[in-house]
């Protein structure tokens, strides 16, 4: 689903490039059947050209619709208009572009009918039609392979394809001044437990920030290399990082990756055995999160917190703070986070059940 993300950035990029000649339209109803979904491309084909009407104008279009008056099915009315106004533009415009996503298939069978319709039934050489599916689970795999009609295009690489092309655009840049291919090259060696390739490439993307001098550039690319080197088990270079992340984030007030700093400088300090310094960094962290209104970010020091207090043998220290942790999720309400909630809420449970099962064999 990560690629089909970039594809439609890509897409949206392409669409508002003033010379790319094409008029992509987005349709993501659900199908639910043919009459009803294609009445519905229609009906997204009219809204563009109303809200182009007078433009289209200007360059001959004409949005009369061909099949008036005649008794059609929907299909063939939405086909029937389509064709007319992609075949009207001026010869220096492009396709009409369809591109096709329903949000859900209730019927797999007659959405494949509909597509094979499209495919088979289109003779207007501008209007075209991309449809996306699901590389993993595939709804059209059969008639893409099947119908002669029809291209099919795949947006992925594998991690290993991705990780060499990675690192021969890193090595390529080496001498530019552009960095993003040493940082998404090393993120994505962490990524992959290649850790001293990423430690290569992150140092020498830190080396670049540091020679250009902004102080944002130097601080994430030394949380950056401090989590590759937390990832890589060197601790006390990971919170060498992290610490030196946490002083350029002070001194030039970088208040957005100052919690993060901080909360990663805990837990490299606590994996270090130093509880106080551990406590501090963390404490820093959640009074940063908590200035923002960062519930999952505040509930994740406090259960790093808690950990501690259990190391230490203070169970009602860390019975208290995961409690304040579980109130914390329980108060998301953001609908885009409720699969953190839900992740976050059952984990905390987890440990209180763990801590309390503790405590009744130790009374015992």
């Amino acid at each position: 689903m990560r690629c089909k993300g970039i594809l439609m950035r890509m897409l949206a990029g392409l669409d508002n490039d003033p010379g790319f000649p094409h008029a992509l339209i987005g349709y993501y109803e659900a199908f639910t059947d043919p009459s009803t979904w294609f009445a519905g491309m229609k009906d997204a084909l009219d809204t563009q050209f109303a809200a182009h009407a007078e433009a289209l104008a200007a360059i001959g279009v004409r949005g009369a619709d061909p099949n008036q008056g005649r008794v059609l099915t929907s299909p063939w009315r939405f086909l029937g208009h389509a064709e007319h106004l992609a075949g009207s533009l001026p010869d220096n415009a492009g396709a009409i572009v369809f591109l096709i996503d329903p949000e859900r298939v209730e019927d797999g069978a007659s959405f494949s009918r509909s597509i094979e319709f499209l495919a088979s039934e289109t003779r207007e050489p501008w209007l075209k039609f991309i449809i996306l599916d699901n590389r993993s689970s595939p709804r059209l795999s059969a008639l893409a392979a099947e119908h002669p009609r029809i291209d099919l295009q795949i947006f992925w690489l594998s991690p290993e394809e991705i990780s060499w092309r990675l690192k021969a655009a890193a090595m390529q840049s080496e001498g530019s001044d552009d960095g993003e291919g040493l940082a998404l090259a090393g993120s994505f060696a962490t990524s992959n437990k290649d850790f001293e390739q990423a430690e290569t490439l992150l140092r020498r993307q830190l080396a670049r920030a540091e020679q250009q001098g902004a102080p944002a550039d130097i601080a994430l690319s030394r949380y950056t290399l401090g989590n590759a080197l937390l990832a890589g088990g060197q601790i006390e270079s990971a919170a060498e990082a992290f610490q030196q992340t946490c002083e350029t984030c002070s001194t030039h007030t970088l208040h957005e990756l100052s919690p993060m700093a901080y909360t990663n400088l805990g837990i490299a300090l606590h994996r270090l055995g130093q509880s106080d310094q551990a406590f501090d960094a963390l404490k820093v962290a959640n009074t940063f999160f908590r200035a923002q209104g960062n519930r999952p970010g505040e509930a994740f020091t406090c259960d790093n917190l808690a950990r501690i207090h259990e190391e230490l043998g203070q169970h009602d220290k860390a019975e208290r703070v995961w409690r304040y942790a579980l109130k914390l999720y329980d108060e998301i309400t953001n609908p885009a986070l409720q699969d953190v909630r839900e992740a976050g809420r059952n984990d905390i449970l987890d440990k209180l059940e763990r801590l309390a099962g503790e405590h009744h064999a130790d009374q015992r």
